[in-house]
C-alpha cells in the first residue's frame, strides 16, 4: 500500500467542473468572467481596477459573507462599469475587492439584469439586452493531475486512515448584506468601515463541521 502511494502522482483525474467562465472586454481590453449564481453581486479585483486605470467612486456599505472563510467588506463601487459581451456593452454597478484568485466576477445581479440563463449541456450562456437574445459559448471543465505527494505519507498510518489525494479546485459562492436607500446617522453609522461580525452558534449534532449562524 505504500508504494502505491508513493507512486499516486503518475494517476490522472478525469475532467472536473469548475466555475462557469465566459470571456467579456472592458476597455476593449479581453478578460476572462466567472459568472457565478453563487455570488448576490458583481465583483471586480483592484488589480484589474488599477491594470484598466480606472478610480473607485465611492464607499461600499456592503458586507462579504463567504460560505467559508472571514466576511469582508469591499475597497468601493464603480456605478456603470461597461462590460463589452457578445460585441454588445452592458454596463454594471460593480464592488470593488482584494482578490486575487480571480478578476471579474458576475454575480446574481448581472444575471437578473439581463435574464440570463444557462445550458448545461451544450454549454451556452443565453441573455438578453434591449428585447434580443444573445448566446455565448463557456466553460466549466478543467482536467487536473493528481499531486504528487498522498495526504498519509507514513508506512504506519497508511493501514489505519483511508488515503486521500487533494486537487485544487476554484469554488466562489458568497452573500453580501443589502446596502441601505439612505444612511443611517447612527454612531456605528458614521463609521463606514464598521464590520458587524456574524454570531457563530454550534448546534448539537455528531457532525462537528454543521454550525449555525445568527446574523
Amino acid at each position: 500500500m505504500y508504494e502505491e502511494a508513493k507512486t499516486a502522482n503518475l494517476i490522472q483525474t478525469s475532467a472536473y467542473t469548475t466555475p462557469v467562465k465566459c470571456n467579456v472586454k472592458i476597455n476593449q481590453k479581453p478578460h476572462e468572467a466567472i459568472i457565478d449564481s453563487g455570488a448576490s453581486i458583481s465583483m471586480i479585483a483592484y488589480q484589474l481596477v488599477q491594470d484598466l486605470g480606472f478610480k473607485i467612486e465611492q464607499a461600499s456599505l456592503s458586507l462579504i459573507i463567504p460560505a467559508t472563510g472571514t466576511p469582508s467588506r469591499p475597497l468601493g463601487i464603480i456605478r456603470d462599469l461597461s462590460i463589452e459581451i457578445d460585441s454588445i456593452c452592458i454596463p454594471i454597478t460593480i464592488k470593488v475587492v482584494s482578490a486575487t484568485s480571480y478578476l471579474l466576477l458576475l454575480g446574481n445581479d448581472w444575471s437578473k439584469k439581463v435574464e440570463a440563463s444557462y445550458n448545461w449541456k451544450n454549454r451556452c450562456y443565453s441573455f438578453k439586452w434591449k428585447n434580443k437574445k444573445h448566446t455565448i459559448p463557456t466553460s466549466y471543465e478543467s482536467n487536473q493531475p493528481l499531486p504528487s505527494q498522498p495526504t498519509v505519507t507514513d508506512p504506519a498510518e497508511l493501514d489505519t486512515y483511508e488515503q486521500e489525494y487533494l486537487v485544487p479546485q476554484e469554488a466562489y459562492a458568497f452573500t453580501t448584506t443589502q446596502e441601505p436607500d439612505t444612511i443611517s446617522t447612527s454612531d456605528d453609522d458614521a463609521n463606514p468601515w464598521i464590520i458587524h461580525q456574524p454570531r457563530h452558534r454550534k448546534y448539537a449534532s455528531s457532525n462537528p463541521c454543521i454550525y449555525g449562524v445568527d446574523l
